[in-house]
């Protein structure tokens, strides 16, 4: 059973402790413990509902985010070597299609960056057509020096 003590001056209080410590920790923490059952627990209460609403809303977002995966990407699959995905067919298209833009690009860049200018090409030429030409002569002067020498 417990005994209530209402008092209403700080005077009447002081009177009542008469300087003795304990006895105003004990009413302190008395204080304390009813102040924390009026005002606290409601906010408890509070936490509990906020937690539950945020479960509820982690529920909710994973449950839509996996429909939208399976309506827009494909269906996942747990494996025991982990998630197989079996990609939808529109989804699959835009991959493809990105493949390819990115390959283009990158061939379209090292055409560009490995391609000779028109000088290294004219000069490639001339030195073929010397080659040739002085292919042609050895060859021209052979068959004189055969047709002399024979």
């Amino acid at each position: 059973m417990s005994t209530k003590i209402q008092i209403n001056s700080l005077a009447a209080l002081e009177r009542l402790i008469g300087g003795d410590t304990e006895v105003e920790l004990e009413i302190r923490n008395n204080i304390v413990q009813e102040f924390a059952k009026k005002h606290l627990k409601s906010l408890l209460e509070t936490d509990s509902v906020l937690r539950k609403c945020i479960d509820d809303i982690r529920k909710s977002a994973s449950s839509e985010i996996t429909r939208l995966i399976h309506a827009e990407i494909g269906q996942l699959k747990n494996t025991w070597s982990g998630v197989e995905v079996k990609f939808e067919e529109p989804f699959l298209s835009k991959i493809k299609g990105r493949v390819n833009s990115e390959m283009d690009g990158m061939i379209s860049k090292l055409v560009v960056e490995n391609m000779p200018t028109q000088e290294e090409i004219k000069t490639k030429i001339e030195a073929i057509s010397n080659q040739e030409f002085n292919a042609a002569v050895r060859r021209a002067v052979r068959e004189k020096l055969k047709d002399v020498l024979e």
